[in-house]
């Protein structure tokens, strides 16, 4: 009974010790996962139909939570981030590409998908209603992770996207015109 007693007391002694965390803002350099800034352009071509046109947005919002703190029981800690930008409206469509804490929110046009970021190679997920495939390229012999999603539902206007490191959404399928959007780089 001792035992019990020094054990419930030594428990309630290490879940009031709270460990202090602060957690700077954004690193705005950092471009691993959300790569566009307030006023950069993004350009985006499409040459599988007769011609060959373009997409040209403006990045109009970014927004990055403020540094904050917090305490928890245990030593480690992860800093949560809540990042965005978001283009201008260009023919009734427009980008939103989200961080938010361990999860990715890319938005085109109306149409949302949710995914969690973790770099592994060639997994296949389903989700609710769409498909997530993740892997790597080697660009410059550096690893660059993406994640190419594509709807299963067929409600989706944009049916498929693929999202890379450090470049952001570089192509999208409007399902309602049968382009492929390809980000110009």
């Amino acid at each position: 009974m001792k035992r019990f007693h020094v054990l419930i007391i030594t428990l309630v002694i290490m879940s009031s010790c709270q460990i202090r965390h602060v957690c700077p803002e954004y690193d705005m350099e950092n471009c691993l996962l959300i790569a566009f800034r307030k006023n950069d352009t993004i350009r985006y071509y499409s040459d599988n139909t007769a011609t060959i046109d373009s997409l040209v947005f403006y990045v109009e919002d970014f927004y990055r939570n403020e540094p904050y703190e917090f305490y928890s029981s245990g030593p480690d800690a992860y800093c949560y981030y809540d990042v965005y930008y978001q283009t201008n409206y260009v023919e009734g469509v427009f980008i939103r590409d989200r961080l938010n804490g361990s999860n990715m929110e890319v938005q085109i046009g109306d149409d949302v998908y949710s995914f969690g970021f973790g770099a592994s190679n060639l997994i296949d997920t389903i989700g609710s209603d769409y498909r997530i495939t993740n892997s790597f390229v080697m660009i410059d012999d550096t690893r660059c992770y993406y994640w190419t999603l594509q709807d299963l539902s067929g409600n989706r206007r944009f049916d498929s996207f693929t999202k890379m490191e450090n470049r952001g959404i570089i192509e999208f399928h409007d399902k309602q015109t049968g382009k492929v959007w390809v980000l110009d780089w």
